[in-house]
């Protein structure tokens, strides 16, 4: 039949463990990060997807192991449990893949950088500043208190959860290395 219009498939959602893998959230140095949903709770997730192969490459003289290193930030993640820090929910490797999946909790307000930039001068007005700056305090002080120091602090993605307030609750994610005092 001349008339029939072919169209080529579009390939289908792909499924990593228990997860329906959905849009690129964001890239990094370490890998990347994708919307996901859980497929019995349909909870939606963040998975950041680190490379092993790529992480092994990064040894440097005098430290652990790369993969020794993010097993030890991977399980001090894991024991935080607070408002304002994003909660590691799971991880799990697949190592025919040769990555690692970190399932994170998902933060749909984007980043603090995206909410600074959607404002009409690109700054964000005072009082919503010093409430993230406090909520920001709050969170350090709970790892501080929980034995975790995050020695680049600088570097924290601060994302934005969307709040029933008007002004958005701040979640400090991937902050570098962590360590715990001893």
């Amino acid at each position: 039949d001349d008339t029939s219009i072919y169209m080529k498939k579009k390939p289908g959602w792909k499924m990593i463990g228990q997860y329906m893998m959905g849009e690129l959230l964001g890239e990094g140095s370490q890998g990347k990060v994708k919307e996901a949903i859980h497929e019995n709770s349909l909870r939606r997730v963040a998975i950041k997807i680190i490379n092993l192969r790529q992480l092994r490459k990064k040894v440097r003289n005098g430290e652990a192991p790369p993969e020794e290193i993010l097993k030890r930030e991977l399980s001090i993640h894991r024991r935080l449990k607070h408002t304002n820090v994003v909660e590691l929910i799971e991880h799990f490797i697949i190592e025919e893949k040769q990555k690692l999946y970190a399932v994170l909790e998902y933060a749909p307000g984007g980043s603090l950088q995206d909410l600074a930039d959607s404002m009409p001068d690109g700054t964000l007005p005072l009082s919503t500043a010093s409430f993230i700056m406090r909520q920001l305090f709050v969170s350090l002080e709970y790892c501080h208190c929980k034995g975790v120091s995050r020695p680049r602090a600088n570097r924290w993605r601060t994302l934005v959860r969307a709040a029933r307030l008007s002004l958005p609750i701040p979640h400090a994610a991937d902050g570098g290395r962590s360590s715990t005092a001893t």
